[in-house]
Formats: C-alpha cells, structure tokens, sequence
C-alpha cells in the first residue's frame, strides 16, 4: 500500500488521519 517513496510513517500518519476522521 505505501509507495517505496513514501516513508511507512507517514502512511501510519496517514491511516491514523482517516481512523481519527481528521
């Protein structure tokens, strides 16, 4: 799911943001 680009933080940041309905 997250991009080789992408750090895996910032996809949990990510996933936290939709979780959270922020």
């Amino acid at each position: 799911m997250a991009l080789p680009r992408v750090p895996i933080s910032l996809s949990l940041s990510l996933s936290l943001q939709v979780v959270f309905g922020i």
